[in-house]
């Protein structure tokens, strides 16, 4: 159990496909993960976009690429501490096309 006279350090973690920090990009399953020190007993998140989160946890899909501020408040009985990290949301990647191209010619019997 953390001790709880310990300051709050706050920080958070993210992933998308199972890579830790990596890029975020439009469409994408996004896990933020509290990963403070000092024993948070509450949290708030705002990702920048409109939603928002009181759990240690959370998942977001983004929808528009550009940069986000994501904020996360963590308190316990000592205080509230706030970390805040902008993030770039890529565009969506593209999936590979196939092209098909053909070329026919007619033997006209000669």
């Amino acid at each position: 159990m953390a001790d709880p006279a310990a300051p709050l350090r706050p920080d958070f973690s993210w992933s998308v496909d199972g890579v830790l920090n990596g890029p975020i990009a439009v469409g994408k399953l996004v896990v933020f993960t509290d990963i403070s020190s000092g024993g948070a007993t509450s949290w708030s998140w705002d990702l920048g976009d409109g939603a928002t989160g009181s759990s240690p946890a959370l998942s977001h899909v983004f929808r528009v690429p550009g940069d986000v501020t994501v904020r996360l408040d963590v308190s316990n009985s000592v205080g509230t501490e706030t970390i805040s990290r902008t993030l770039r949301i890529d565009p969506p990647s593209s999936p590979p096309q196939a092209r098909i191209s053909s070329s026919s010619r007619w033997l006209d019997g000669q």
